[in-house]
C-alpha cells in the first residue's frame, strides 16, 4: 500500500479533490495510515497517533485508502470513528459513490441516531462501518460487550465458507479519553438530574421516589459542606443501618434495569453508585464533586488516531500508551501567518459586566478592520463564546449571512456538529477555509473543571486541583499560572494550545498549496500566551504582535495636533503638495511612517476634517495639500 506520489491513488479520489492536495503532505499521511494497516497483519496491540498537521489531507488519505481496500480486495475491514456526523457523512458519500460506480456491494455503512435499529443486525456484512466518537465512548463506558456487533466483518467466499476479519479502528481527531461527571447542588450539574430522568421510566408508586430524591441531594450537599479531605468518603456511611438506606437501595436496585434512558444519565447513575459505595472516587472542588477516569479504547483492537495536534497534547497520548507517528509539517507559517493579540479583558466576568463596554469596543474595532479589508477582497469571521452570539449578531460583528450559515442552531444530534458555531465548537470544521481573517473574541479557555477532569483521569482524584490564590500577592506575579500543581497546569496549557492551533487552521491557512496571508486577531489581556503561541507555530517576533485597543484614540489625538501644525505650514507655503519631512521635519515624518499602515483611515479622517488631503505620488511619499 505504500505510495511515493499521489498519482498512485488518484483514481480513488475525484480529480477536483486531487488538485487541492499537497503532494508530500498527502503521501506521507497516507503512508502512515497504510503502514498501520500493513503492520496490523502481524501485530494485535497497535496504538498509534498520526501527527499530521491540519490541512495535510488526513481525511482525503483515509477516503483514498477505503476505496483502495474495496478495489484491490484487501483482507482488511475498518471501523471509522468521527468527531462529528458532518465529516462522517461526507466520507461516507465519497466512498459509497465510488462503491456504487464500481458495483461493490456491502461496502460501507454508517451508524447514526436515526438508523441504529435498522442497520445494527447487518453490520457484519459491511467492510467499512462508521460511527461518531460520542457513540464509541458510550459503548466503551456503558456496554463494552455490545462492541461485538462492530468488531468483525464477515463474508462468505465462492465456496460458501465464512471468513471473519477483525476490524481495524481509525479515529478522526482526538477521541473522548475521559469518562467524567460533575455533581453539585446547583442548576448546571445537579446531583439528581439523572435520577429525575430515570425514575420516570419505572413504576415508583411504592418506592418513595420523592423522598429518595431529597435524600440523594442531602447526601451530596452534606459531603460537599463537611468533607475537608479533598476526596469523597462513601456517601452511604451517613445513613448506614437506617430506613433511609433501605429506601435508597430499593430505588437504586430498580433503576438498574430501566430502559429508554439517555447515555448521559446512565453514566451519571453509574458514577453516583460509586460515590455511594466507594471512598476516593470524586475530587472536591469549589462545592462540586469531580469524577473522572480514563477510557481505554485499546481493548477493542488496533487503533490509529488522526490528530494534527498530538505533539502538543503529549500528556494525554502518553497516558493512553499511544505511539506518535510524525508527518512533516509543510505549512509556511512565517510567510503566511500573522497573529495579533488585542489587549482587552474578555474574561467571563468582564463580558458580563454592563458597565464594561467589551462587546461594543470589539465591535467598533472589527467594524474598522472590515472596512479596510473588504477593499482588498479579504474576508473576516469572528468566533464568540456561545453565550455572546446574540450580542455580537446585534452589533454587527456576526453578519446576517454568517449567522444563517454558521451560528444558527438547527437541531440536536449525538454530537455538536449541528449546534451553533462558537469559539469552543470549531475542531474538525473545514467550512471556514474561505476566510483569511479570523477574530477570536476571547481566548478559548474553558471552565477550570474541564482541565481538572482530564488531570484526574490521567493521574488520580488525589492530585492537587487547587487554583492559585492571587489575593495579597499581586495578580501579575502569577498571571501565567492558574493551577498550583505543575502537572495540572501542563494539562491546561496543552489543551488550550491544541484548541487554539486547531481553530487557527480552520481558516484558509489550511490550504497548503496557497500563499495568501492569514491574520488571526485574539481579543484578550492574557498576553502570557503570546510566547507560547509563537513557539508552537515557530513564528518570528514580527509575526506575533501585541496591539493596544485604545491606541486608536491616542493616534487620533496626536494626528489632530499634527494636522493643526501642517495646516498652518500649508497656508504659509500657499497651494501645492509637500512631504511630511518638508512641512514639519523628521518627527512628523516618523509618525506618518510608523502609523500609516495600521491607522491610515484615522489619519486621513483627522486631516480631512482640518481641510488637508493626503496623497501618494509616484515616489511613494505621502504628500499633503489643502483641500
Amino acid at each position: 500500500m505504500h505510495i511515493t506520489h499521489i498519482k498512485q491513488v488518484e483514481q480513488y479520489l475525484s480529480p477536483n479533490h486531487v488538485k487541492t492536495l499537497h503532494e508530500r503532505a498527502f503521501t506521507e499521511t497516507f503512508n502512515v495510515i497504510a503502514n498501520f494497516v500493513n503492520q496490523s497483519t502481524t501485530h494485535n496491540d497497535l496504538a498509534w497517533v498520526c501527527n499530521s498537521a491540519p490541512g495535510h489531507g488526513k481525511t482525503s488519505a483515509l477516503t483514498a485508502l477505503c476505496n483502495m481496500i474495496l478495489s484491490e480486495k484487501h483482507d482488511v475491514a475498518l471501523l471509522l470513528v468521527f468527531n462529528n456526523t458532518r465529516t462522517m457523512d461526507a466520507l461516507y458519500k465519497q466512498v459509497n459513490d465510488y462503491a456504487t460506480q464500481h458495483n461493490f456491494t456491502n461496502a460501507i455503512q454508517c451508524v447514526e441516531s436515526d438508523n441504529v435499529s435498522d442497520v445494527v443486525a447487518d453490520l457484519r456484512m459491511y467492510r467499512i462501518v462508521c460511527m461518531t466518537q460520542q457513540r464509541f465512548a458510550n459503548i466503551a463506558v456503558l456496554d463494552p460487550d455490545s462492541f461485538k456487533v462492530f468488531e468483525h466483518y464477515c463474508l462468505v467466499d465462492d465456496y460458501g465458507d465464512k471468513q471473519c476479519i477483525k476490524r481495524l479502528i481509525i479515529i478522526d481527531e482526538m477521541p473522548q479519553f475521559t469518562n467524567e461527571a460533575i455533581f453539585d447542588v446547583g442548576k448546571e450539574n445537579n446531583c439528581v438530574d439523572w435520577f429525575d430522568e430515570m425514575v420516570k421510566n419505572i413504576d415508583n408508586e411504592n418506592m418513595d421516589s420523592s423522598v429518595v430524591r431529597a435524600l440523594i441531594s442531602s447526601l451530596v450537599s452534606e459531603e460537599l459542606s463537611q468533607n475537608t479531605s479533598g476526596t469523597n468518603y462513601r456517601l452511604i456511611r451517613r445513613i448506614q443501618g437506617t430506613e433511609d438506606e433501605k429506601r435508597l437501595q430499593k430505588v437504586m436496585d430498580n433503576l438498574e434495569s430501566v430502559k429508554g434512558v439517555s447515555p448521559e444519565s446512565l453514566k451519571r447513575f453509574k458514577w453516583f453508585k460509586r460515590l455511594l459505595n466507594e471512598d476516593g472516587v470524586g475530587a472536591i472542588f469549589q462545592n462540586k464533586l469531580l469524577c473522572a477516569e480514563w477510557i481505554d479504547y485499546r481493548k477493542f483492537g488496533n487503533i490509529l488516531i488522526l490528530d494534527g495536534t498530538a505533539h502538543i497534547t503529549s500528556l494525554l497520548y502518553d497516558r493512553g500508551g499511544f505511539e506518535l507517528k510524525e508527518v512533516a509539517n509543510y505549512h509556511d507559517y512565517n510567510s503566511r501567518l500573522s497573529i495579533k493579540f488585542k489587549n482587552i479583558n474578555t474574561g467571563a466576568r468582564s463580558r458580563q459586566k454592563k458597565d464594561k463596554n467589551v462587546h461594543d469596543t470589539i465591535a467598533a474595532d472589527i467594524g474598522k478592520i472590515r472596512s479596510n479589508v473588504e477593499q482588498k477582497n479579504s474576508r473576516l469571521i469572528a468566533l464568540p463564546n456561545k453565550s455572546d452570539i446574540k450580542k455580537y449578531r446585534n452589533n454587527g460583528v456576526i453578519t446576517d449571512e454568517q449567522y444563517e450559515k454558521f451560528f444558527k442552531s438547527v437541531s440536536n444530534y449525538d454530537d455538536d456538529e449541528n449546534m451553533a458555531l462558537h469559539l469552543l465548537n470549531v475542531v474538525g470544521l473545514n467550512d471556514l477555509a474561505e476566510y483569511d481573517i479570523m477574530a477570536l473574541l476571547s481566548m478559548p479557555i474553558r471552565q477550570p473543571s474541564a482541565y481538572l477532569l482530564k488531570a484526574i483521569s490521567i493521574y488520580s482524584p488525589n492530585i492537587n486541583i487547587n487554583i492559585i490564590n492571587c489575593q495579597g500577592i499581586g495578580r501579575k506575579k502569577v498571571y501565567d499560572r492558574w493551577f498550583e500543581d505543575e502537572r495540572v497546569q501542563r494539562v491546561f496549557e496543552q489543551m488550550v494550545l491544541a484548541e487554539l492551533v486547531q481553530i487557527i487552521h480552520r481558516t484558509s491557512l489550511r490550504k497548503l498549496n496557497e500563499t495568501g496571508k492569514v491574520v488571526i486577531l485574539i481579543y484578550t489581556n492574557r498576553t502570557e500566551w503570546m510566547d507560547k503561541v509563537r513557539l508552537v507555530f515557530g513564528l518570528g517576533d514580527d509575526n506575533v504582535r501585541f496591539v493596544d485597543l485604545q491606541a486608536d484614540e491616542r493616534i487620533k489625538d496626536i494626528a489632530a495636533e499634527w494636522a493643526v501644525k501642517v495646516h498652518a505650514e500649508l497656508v504659509k507655503r500657499g497651494y501645492g503638495s509637500h512631504t511630511a519631512n518638508k512641512l514639519c521635519g523628521k518627527p512628523f515624518s516618523r509618525f506618518i511612517s510608523k502609523h500609516w499602515k495600521e491607522h491610515s483611515n484615522i489619519i486621513n479622517e483627522v486631516f480631512c476634517s482640518h481641510g488637508i488631503r493626503i496623497v501618494n505620488d509616484s515616489t511613494k511619499y505621502h504628500k499633503f495639500q489643502l483641500l
